[in-house]
């Protein structure tokens, strides 16, 4: 479950929350940060109450107006008394952090507070909880313009449409978080969430991962996630598609430029290879005539490779369907 949602990230020791006070005399206060450093070493050792306790000590340290520390460790409190099954106490420290995030008019710490509790809810069974938290979320990351945070947000939303078997629904917010990543030219992250709307939208899997495959070429995406990315397409399309030998060569190509000192190297290589030779056993190429066919359909040209591949690409999406903005990449065509 924990896999399947998005938690956004809280720096080991470091305050994340809010825009009040800075956290420099605390940078520079060598036993303060030394507390609790021992604290995130406890906890992940799993001595969750030794660590509250330094944790504690560490909050009894602050300065009156040290609200960024202040909500940070609350919420660590809280998270480690979530997962000592003491889920009363763990709301009260975290009432702590939301009553300092309203007093600073922290739309965005609060969206981010919320979000978070809603997923460790969710891991330790409470579902409805969680859905409410993550709505409650949604709304104050939408007043702070947090674009990226709705769309972690979103995607947790579509897991619990998931378990609740409500395909279109998870499809619709999915999409939406996809929406999102677009607007803000998040492409690291878009690939990856649109990974997730072809896994589940089965009906327009091709025309999607086409554009993952697409969006590859010019994210430098890793040699491994590329070819994951094609073999899936080509699963979807079918091998003995016509844009599937060209599909194959680029991302032979892209390997090839990408692979490095990559440690899993030659693996990643041969699968790609043994993607191309099954392009042409299945149009009855003879296996010691695989090279040649190679070379007589050009597709080990990487000029012809990228042109056509724009074609082909183009050709499975349609014009009208594709989920970003390609001319964003026009210095890159």
């Amino acid at each position: 479950m924990a896999e399947e949602m998005q938690n956004e990230s809280l720096q080991s020791g470091t305050p994340v929350f809010g825009n009040a006070a800075s956290d420099s005399e605390y940078t520079a206060n060598n036993e303060f940060s030394s507390i609790i450093e021992q604290a995130d070493l406890l906890v992940n050792n799993e001595k969750l109450e030794q660590a509250n306790q330094l944790y504690n000590k560490a909050l009894e340290s602050c300065n009156e107006n040290d609200d960024v520390i202040k909500v940070t460790l609350l919420y660590k409190i809280g998270l480690n008394l979530a997962n000592l099954n003491k889920y009363d106490d763990a709301m009260s420290s975290w009432d702590q952090a939301i009553q300092i995030l309203d007093k600073n008019n922290d739309v965005y710490g609060k969206g981010l507070m919320l979000h978070n509790i809603g997923t460790t809810m969710a891991k330790l069974g409470n579902i409805s909880f969680a859905t409410k938290l993550w709505n409650q979320s949604l709304e104050f990351k939408e007043n702070a313009g947090d674009f990226m945070g709705m769309a972690a947000t979103l995607l947790n939303l579509a897991w619990v449409a998931n378990n609740q078997q409500d395909f279109e629904q998870e499809i619709k917010l999915i999409r939406q978080s996809v929406f999102l990543l677009a607007k803000i030219n998040a492409w690291p992250e878009l690939i990856m969430t649109m990974q997730k709307l072809a896994d589940t939208d089965k009906e327009n899997s091709a025309s999607i991962l086409a554009q993952v495959f697409w969006l590859s070429i010019y994210e430098n995406t890793e040699p491994d996630t590329v070819f994951f990315i094609v073999s899936d397409l080509l699963k979807s399309l079918g091998i003995e598609n016509e844009y599937a030998p060209m599909i194959a060569a680029g991302a032979m190509f892209l390997i090839e430029s990408r692979i490095h000192d990559h440690p899993q190297k030659q693996a990643i290589q041969n699968a790609a290879k043994e993607i191309m030779a099954g392009c042409a056993i299945v149009r009855k190429i003879p296996e010691n005539e695989i090279s040649d066919w190679i070379n007589n359909q050009g597709l080990n040209e990487p000029i012809k490779i990228f042109n056509e591949l724009q074609i082909s690409l183009n050709n499975i999406v349609g014009e009208n369907n594709w989920l970003f903005d390609r001319s964003l990449f026009k210095d890159n065509l």
